[in-house]
């Protein structure tokens, strides 16, 4: 054993019970643990493997229009539909982005332009 940790143990003052603590088995003086900080040392792994999984991820892109041949032959009707309403959509979508439509207002202007369309036809 260290010699500063006996001396610490024979010389230490005792906790009075006006002190109050929960645990009566340690004195005030009792070494504690040292919890490192986090230095740049320690980060470097952490930014280095964050980096790894950003650019190990793959792009968002949008859905896949429909292809009505490449469905069951029950549901080639409804791929059709779908088809044609993800044109629908598609269209109104360039026109924002034509139109410079702001975010705020896009959803708005979307089913402004569909509405439209599906008068239209």
């Amino acid at each position: 054993m260290c010699r500063s940790v006996t001396w610490r143990r024979r010389f230490a003052r005792p906790i009075t019970p006006e002190q109050g603590t929960a645990f009566s088995g340690l004195s005030a003086h009792a070494p504690r643990a040292r919890v490192p900080a986090l230095t740049e040392a320690h980060l470097k792994p952490i930014i280095f493997i964050a980096a790894i999984a950003l650019l190990a991820t793959a792009p968002a892109r949008s859905q896949p229009l429909v292809d009505p041949n490449k469905v069951a032959p029950e549901y080639r009707e409804a791929a059709e539909k779908r088809r044609a309403e993800q044109l629908r959509q598609r269209e109104c979508a360039l026109k924002a982005d034509l139109e410079k439509v702001l975010p705020r207002d896009r959803t708005a202007f979307l089913n402004q332009c569909l509405e439209t369309m599906a008068a239209k036809h």
